[in-house]
């Protein structure tokens, strides 16, 4: 089989390009009939898996080292593309990954709309914003701040806490148990984030989590704040790493557990904390 790329033609030999085509024999390699040896682009030669076993012998490929280093860039690209393919696995087992991506995305369409916006409209966005509720001057000093990665000046009156010197994102504190000292390790803490508070603070799915659970495990439903709390690590654990098993705990991040107690505390101050398996 005779191809021409830029003028230039190759054979497709599934041989070592022994013989000719004639008068007796059909089918022969066509650089070898027109006299002239096989070139670079040629792929003739026996290959078994993408690996020359036998060299053509009308002057073509041969076990060269280009040839062994053609072998090895295929292998090199199978084991990159197996590389990719496990880093996208892993990317879809990680909510956070996700998240970032999604996040990234919806950054970028809202820096255009914002750019097509004039000064005026903005200022009418953000006071329209403010009278339903759905911020404050504060809030958005604070996120203005998040947003510059500056620590924001505390309300007057507002005790000054520091974070441990193993927090990232400024939202930790110091747990009773060393395990449970675990940080989200973001700039911006994931308790901050608008999924965090749908996904694990939304009592409504909480509710739902607690009722599918209890159907499962064929038990009564118990929807007190401390159920409620657990269904939060539970939904926590379930967007971060995904389905893990029987006897298989993650350690929730302290500014999460933290920001979960305050929305669900318990009545005598009392926490049960991690346990392990």
């Amino acid at each position: 089989m005779e191809t021409v790329s830029n003028g230039k033609r190759f054979c497709k030999c599934k041989s070592m390009c022994s013989k000719k085509e004639g008068k007796t024999w059909k089918g022969g390699c066509p650089c070898k009939t027109r006299g002239e040896n096989c070139n670079e682009l040629c792929q003739c030669g026996v290959w078994r898996k993408k690996e020359l076993v036998a060299g053509c012998k009308n002057g073509g490929p041969t076990m060269t080292q280009n040839t062994v280093r053609t072998t090895k860039t295929i292998n090199l690209n199978q084991q990159a593309g197996d590389a990719n393919s496990n880093q996208t696995v892993q990317n879809r087992s990680d909510g956070f990954i996700l998240m970032e991506e999604e996040l990234e995305i919806a950054e970028r369409k809202i820096r255009a709309f914002l750019d097509s916006l004039s000064r005026e409209d903005l200022m009418e966005m953000l006071i329209v914003a403010n009278n339903h509720g759905n911020g404050s001057l504060q809030a958005l000093k604070d996120n203005l701040a998040e947003a510059k990665d500056e620590t924001p000046e505390p309300e007057p009156g507002e005790p000054v806490i520091l974070a441990p010197s193993w927090c990232k994102c400024g939202k930790c504190k110091e747990m009773p148990a060393l395990i449970e000292n675990k940080c989200c390790m973001r700039k911006h803490c994931v308790s901050k984030l608008t999924k965090f508070n749908k996904y694990c603070l939304d009592e409504d799915l909480l509710v739902l989590n607690i009722k599918a659970r209890c159907d499962i495990r064929a038990d009564v439903w118990n929807f007190e704040t401390r159920e409620l709390r657990k269904a939060a690590y539970r939904q926590f654990t379930l967007w971060k790493y995904g389905r893990l098993g029987n006897n298989n705990r993650r350690v929730v991040p302290s500014c999460c557990v933290l920001k979960v107690r305050s929305e669900f505390p318990s009545p005598n101050g009392i926490y049960l904390g991690y346990k392990p398996n």
